[in-house]
């Protein structure tokens, strides 16, 4: 059973995806409706042929329309799922209202009465196809959209109704001697076809894509519209007995199940798509027109409105006021939008360093705006209007590009005006083919210039300082080797004066190395050229080793030197580079202590990073320098500042290390009491006390300069 239905569904599923399938159909449905009225016209097979094929016929066609509407049912979703299924719905009650009507005709042989049974499914079928139109209509994005078609699509019906009801109904209803109940139902057929062939005039002229299915729904409701007023009409006179007119119930619901094959989750686009054309906005005035024109001719002629006729006119005037007030509120909404976009747009002209402007196809200024017109040295109201001859009389090159524009070719050139580079782009604005005017646009690239000659000698910088480092590395090292060789000789080689000479020869050349190895840090890092290892590490024994190094300065100094907090808290660094950064903290809270002061590292986990603060008691530094102190080349220019040694690279290479390393450094400092350095890092995802054994660990050591530990802290 399920591969019987699974079968069936992927039939269906072809069916209505298959092109072939498709004019297959649409092939066969021709044959069918031409078959059908060649039967009716030439009276083929007699008349009880004609009676059970005009019967049967009809109502095989409702079925299977209400059978393809079924299927888009299933392939469909959302509210287009919905409308198909309630048009089917619709053709499934007409289809059994003309299987009533068949009962009375060839099952019983007997003329049908008017009303009858089969009265029922006709006019149930008519609420269902209203309601499937009206679901379609709510496809629509937005509820003012779904409002205006509503409107538009009742404004139509209304106007069709009433030059029906004065052309066509009104002379025979006069006349007739239907019941007052028969004249209702008789007029309920009509109304229900103009309704909805109004609604999906409505829709076609909103739709922006798959219109195929609209168009044949449509069609097909109009031949319903034209079968059901022929049948009002010939019932009305009295002279109903089936005509070649009963075709278009045929052909209608074969149009139907037709736009059904075409179905697709979206029929009406939603706004933001391709704008609706003119013509296609004004459909509903149409209508509305023709209905004032036949009203204007019926008042000049002296004839008056019956009662029907100004019931309809007052529904015709309610629902054109609506149109109109639903226009004028969309309106008003898209001025409001308009406004705030041009709002939006001055602001970004306004701050941003471009020039915008347009320029007739007479070679005047029509356009000026930006922040950019400061370098042609004249404000807007006073450019505008002006010959651009007159303007760009000193940029030649400009003015050949103008022409060149105004000529149908886009161009593009560098000006300079007042100093400042202005890129331009020329573009030609074609109207039915030929050139009306010029737009532009000009971006001041003076600034992005500037910094991108700041970068490349920023970078030959770091490039020269790496190789000078390089250079003086080699004879530096040459002597230091010498020193040292020289200071491990035996004692008793070189005599008192000889070895405190070779000593401050090692300790200088040592400064000196240091000196040159925060320079060529610094360049290699300015220069991207530095990577970094991260890996979990355990705080509390990094920050050890540090404070182990440092420990012999603060000793010499009777600095108080301690470390509280970071039991098992774990941090993401590069090992040998967060030791850097800790070290080069602590040398200058050692360096700028005085004697008997105080030296203290903190470590405490906050959510998802580790701080590690450096407290001293030292100096301090003065607010307006806390930035500063981060810059490269920088010092403190205070005297107690001086009388330290140091590149002032120190700190500049830290934060940059820092950052590297996914982390932050800042500083918080009172003058004349001291300062906090905070190095915030990632904190890793389990504690140290959690990771396997061999995971956390300190890292590698970084090589330690001699300097850094005798006596010349890091700046």
């Amino acid at each position: 059973m399920s591969a019987t239905f699974g079968a069936v569904k992927r039939l269906c599923s072809f069916a209505h995806t298959s092109r072939r399938f498709f004019w297959s159909a649409a092939l066969a449905c021709l044959l069918i409706v031409a078959a059908f009225l060649a039967i009716i016209t030439l009276g083929l097979g007699g008349e009880k042929l004609i009676t059970w094929m005009d019967d049967i016929g009809e109502a095989v066609g409702a079925a299977v329309a209400a059978l393809a509407c079924a299927v888009a049912a299933c392939r469909t979703q959302g509210r287009v799922r919905s409308a198909w299924a309630l048009i089917g719905a619709s053709a499934l009650s007409w289809a059994a209202g003309e299987t009533a009507w068949s009962v009375y005709e060839v099952g019983m042989g007997i003329n049908v009465p008017f009303p009858s049974a089969a009265d029922i499914g006709f006019l149930a079928a008519i609420p269902f196809g209203v309601a499937g139109l009206l679901v379609f209509a709510g496809s629509v994005a937005t509820r003012a959209e779904r409002a205006r078609l509503l409107s538009d699509g009742l404004l139509i019906a209304f106007s069709l109704l009433f030059v029906s009801w004065e052309l066509v109904l009104k002379p025979i209803f006069d006349d007739s001697s239907l019941s007052a109940a028969a004249r209702v139902i008789s007029l309920a057929y009509p109304i229900g076809d103009v309704l909805m062939f109004a609604i999906v005039v409505t829709m076609l002229s909103r739709a922006r894509e798959n219109r195929a299915a609209l168009v044949l729904v449509g069609a097909g409701v109009a031949c319903l519209c034209v079968s059901d007023t022929a049948f009002t009409y010939l019932t009305a006179a009295g002279t109903y007995n089936g005509s070649q007119l009963d075709t278009g119930w045929l052909a209608g619901y074969l149009l139907i199940g037709l736009g059904s094959l075409r179905a697709r989750s979206q029929v009406v686009s939603a706004p933001g798509a391709q704008p609706v054309g003119v013509a296609r906005m004004l459909v509903p005035y149409f209508a509305f027109g023709i209905a004032i024109a036949l009203g204007t001719v019926m008042l000049l002629s002296g004839r008056g409105l019956d009662s029907v006729a100004f019931a309809i006119a007052i529904f015709i005037a309610s629902f054109g006021l609506v149109s109109q007030f639903l226009v004028q509120f969309e309106n008003l909404k898209l001025l409001r939008a308009t406004r705030e976009g041009q709002r939006v747009l001055n602001q970004v002209i306004g701050n941003a360093p471009v020039a915008l402007f347009s320029i007739d196809s007479g070679g005047h200024l029509t356009l000026a705006t930006g922040k950019a017109l400061h370098r042609f040295g004249q404000r807007a109201e006073q450019l505008v209007g002006k010959p651009v001859k007159d303007l760009l009389a000193a940029q030649p090159a400009f003015l050949a590009a103008i022409d060149e524009a105004l000529e149908g070719r886009a161009g593009q050139l560098v000006a300079n005006f007042d100093g400042g580079d202005l890129d331009i782009r020329l573009l030609p604005v074609l109207e039915h083919g030929r050139v009306t005017s010029v737009s532009g646009i000009a971006v001041d690239v003076s600034e992005r210039r500037q910094a991108e000659e700041a970068r490349r000698e920023s970078e030959a910088k770091s490039r020269f300082l790496a190789t000078m480092s390089h250079e003086l590395r080699t004879p530096l090292n040459s002597v230091l080797g010498f020193a040292e060789l020289l200071l491990g000789q035996r004692r008793g080689t070189l005599n008192e004066a000889q070895q405190r000479y070779v000593e401050n020869i090692s300790a200088s050349g040592k400064h000196l190395l240091h000196l040159i190895n925060e320079v060529l840090d610094l360049s290699r890092v300015a220069a991207g050229e530095v990577e970094v290892d991260l890996q979990p590490i355990a705080a509390t024994d990094a920050i050890a080793d540090a404070v182990a190094k440092i420990r012999p300065l603060a000793d010499k100094k009777d600095l108080r030197l301690r470390t509280t907090g970071g039991s098992g808290v774990v941090l993401v660094a590069d090992p040998m580079r967060f030791q850097q950064v800790v070290l080069n903290l602590l040398s200058n809270a050692v360096k700028f202590t005085p004697d008997g002061g105080r030296v203290e590292i903190s470590i405490r986990r906050e959510a998802h990073q580790v701080e590690i603060r450096v407290l001293d008691s030292g100096i301090g530094i003065a607010a307006e320098n806390l930035e500063k102190i981060f810059d490269e080349y920088s010092q403190v220019d205070d005297s107690r500042s001086r009388n330290h040694e140091g590149t002032g690279l120190g700190l500049a290479v830290s934060r940059r290390l820092t950052t590297l390393m996914a982390g932050t450094l800042t500083v918080k400092s009172t003058l004349g009491k001291g300062s906090v350095f905070s190095l915030r890092l990632p904190a890793a995802q389990r504690a140290a006390s959690e990771a396997p054994a061999g995971e956390v660990g300190t890292g590698p050591r970084p090589e330690l300069l001699p300097a850094q530990v005798a006596g010349e802290p890091a700046s």
